[in-house]
């Protein structure tokens, strides 16, 4: 535990993959009680970290996902672990909380693994083109 608290100061970088801030992949979720609401904040190869509405422990320890983009893009049914889970804001007009949680792939395939690793390189490829400029 103290290993990486003393890391942080030294800058060392904790995760073991880079994280993606990626606005063009939704969730779904295969759960009846899912939230109606979710955005994903950031991805990487080994987890996600999303926005959803809803009360604490709506999406559990564990859940099953899907992602999907636009461009065609989907990741297939993947385990997510829930590592934290936590209000972030609640707005005044609105009854719905809002939470940040933090996941973990759980037994991704190979097959999965690839396509993730594969939109994730096409979408920084894409930024990269973007913001470039003439």
């Amino acid at each position: 535990m103290l290993k990486g608290f003393f890391s942080k100061f030294r800058g060392a970088e904790r995760r073991k993959f880079e994280r993606y801030i990626v606005n063009e992949l939704n969730p779904v979720f295969f759960a009846p009680d899912a939230p109606s609401e979710a955005q994903v904040i950031n991805i990487s190869l080994g987890g996600l970290c999303l926005h959803y509405s809803g009360d604490r422990g709506a999406m559990g320890k564990s859940f099953e996902m899907d992602l999907t983009a636009g461009d065609g893009f989907q990741l297939g049914r993947v385990t997510v672990k829930t590592l934290s889970d936590r209000q972030i804001k609640r707005f005044s007009e609105r009854t719905e909380k809002v939470r940040r949680l933090g996941g973990r792939f759980v037994d991704m395939s190979n097959l999965q693994r690839l396509r993730l690793e594969a939109f994730l390189n096409s979408y920084q490829n894409k930024f990269k083109r973007e913001t470039a400029g003439p």
